[in-house]
């Protein structure tokens, strides 16, 4: 009987697993296709970036080319979705919360709850940060290439780079409340942290290193100095929330 029941449990947590992802999927759907309708508007953000490099440095021409026939189409489908998946976000939150919420226990759910408010809210922050430093670094990779010929860039690589670059900065921003998250469910302790610091800071510069498209200091130090002040800003915010729980133990215990 025993297992009759776990099995029976086993099928309708599918079930309603299901379900959650027919309904995140009916979000996506709609919210790409209302995109859609404002496709154009949403590319001339994406384009923006270049627009402004080109008026701050006339000696600098920029110019976008689609290089092959489907492009145009393609290019718009993908912002849409892009597009309908920020819209998308708290609804598909929401779902998941729904989904999780029956097996956690209460302080399980205040951390999963503070978790993704506050992670949807650093994650847009980073997002919008990373978009302002497009322009800086288009323009220091310009500035550092051959000024004399014309820049043919292909639309659909400059709008891959820009996503994969403000994904990056949405992701990198997540590093402080990921931090706070460990230390509160007890996974790792601050000290640890403070231990591997030169590490973390030896990793931030090669994945600038990398990551980065250029050999320009500035944008390099764009790339790896956040990266470190928000892990410095992690260390913080967790030694705090450690040292108020230590001053609330160390309370109790006086008054007892």
């Amino acid at each position: 009987m025993k297992d009759e029941k776990k099995e029976m449990e086993f099928w309708e947590h599918l079930e309603e697993l299901r379900w959650t992802l027919f309904k995140i999927l009916g979000v996506l759907l709609v919210t790409t296709v209302a995109a859609f309708f404002f496709v154009d508007d949403i590319l001339k953000l994406f384009m923006l970036p270049i627009n402004v490099v080109s008026q701050n440095n006339p000696n600098i021409v920029i110019q976008q080319i689609l290089i092959s026939p489907f492009d145009g189409v393609m290019i718009k489908v993908k912002v849409s979705f892009l597009a309908g998946l920020v819209v998308g976000i708290p609804f598909i939150l929401f779902f998941l919360w729904g989904f999780i919420k029956p097996a956690l226990h209460n302080n399980e759910r205040k951390v999963f709850f503070w978790f993704c408010t506050l992670g949807t809210l650093s994650f847009a922050f980073g997002v919008c940060c990373s978009y302002l430093l497009i322009v800086p670094t288009i323009s220091a990779v310009t500035k550092l290439g051959i000024t004399s010929v014309a820049n043919l860039w292909s639309l659909r690589d400059f709008i891959n780079f820009e996503f994969y670059w403000m994904l990056g900065g949405g992701i990198i921003f997540e590093l402080p409340l990921l931090m706070l998250i460990l230390t509160k469910l007890g996974v790792i302790e601050i000290v640890t942290f403070r231990k591997i610091r030169l590490y973390y800071i030896i990793a931030a510069f090669v994945i600038a290193a990398i990551i980065t498209p250029t050999t320009d200091p500035f944008t390099f130090c764009l790339v790896a100095i956040p990266m470190i002040i928000l892990y410095e800003l992690g260390i913080m915010i967790a030694s705090f929330r450690v040292n108020k729980k230590a001053d609330s133990i160390h309370h109790e215990d006086h008054e007892k």
